[in-house]
């Protein structure tokens, strides 16, 4: 991957600019320096999949900026985003760049972000998994990341939630209920100091 990439963080910036400010930096100790953009002008158009017209317009007006990019690669950080790239986007518009999800791109670089990680971090911690995202098989590549930092000690298990985000289960909220308490049951069977979530939701 080259060392410039455009970092598409879609549209959740005002509900998690922590975390955002947070991957611009774990990406620069990376080697990999990021062009920030999202919000509504660079909308994958999932939230208006009802209105067809409406995503395709959405989809083709953000791939349309993602070609006349400098930078030939996209590094996306929401799956939703990620999956509707694949799937719905470039349906709609041919892209002249290729696309990878922050976990495909920092797990490459993992040697390089372990010679950073200069200060242990005594915690024991589950990773909360799902099973949902077929893109991208991000729970072992979260698993090999959080392993490079000193100190920290990844408890396995296979429980995984289905859907790819927890919001897919609200719809069902008694779903929703009994997959937190059984992740709750995984992590005091297993002595975590923390849950590691993987993705904004």
């Amino acid at each position: 991957m080259s060392d410039r990439v455009v970092f598409w963080y879609g549209c959740n910036v005002l509900r998690h600019g922590d975390i955002l400010h947070a991957a611009v930096e774990v990406m620069r100790a990376a080697g990999i320096e990021p062009a920030p953009v999202g919000g509504p002008g660079y909308c994958c158009g999932s939230p208006k999949d009802a209105n067809l017209r409406a995503a395709e317009g959405m989809a083709v007006r953000t791939v349309q900026k993602f070609n006349a990019a400098p930078e030939n690669e996209v590094v996306t950080w929401c799956p939703s985003c990620h999956r509707h790239m694949g799937s719905f986007m470039t349906q709609y518009q041919a892209p002249n760049f290729s696309f990878a999800h922050i976990t495909q791109v920092l797990h490459a670089r993992r040697d390089r972000l372990a010679e950073r990680m200069v200060r242990r971090i005594e915690r024991r911690v589950l990773v909360h998994q799902h099973f949902g995202f077929r893109e991208v098989d991000v729970n072992p590549l979260v698993h090999d990341l959080l392993a490079v930092i000193p100190g920290v000690e990844v408890c396995w298990t296979e429980h995984a939630a289905p859907g790819y985000m927890c919001s897919t289960l609200m719809a069902v909220p008694e779903a929703m209920k009994e997959n937190t308490q059984r992740l709750c049951e995984v992590a005091r069977e297993c002595r975590t100091d923390d849950v590691v979530t993987i993705f904004h939701s």
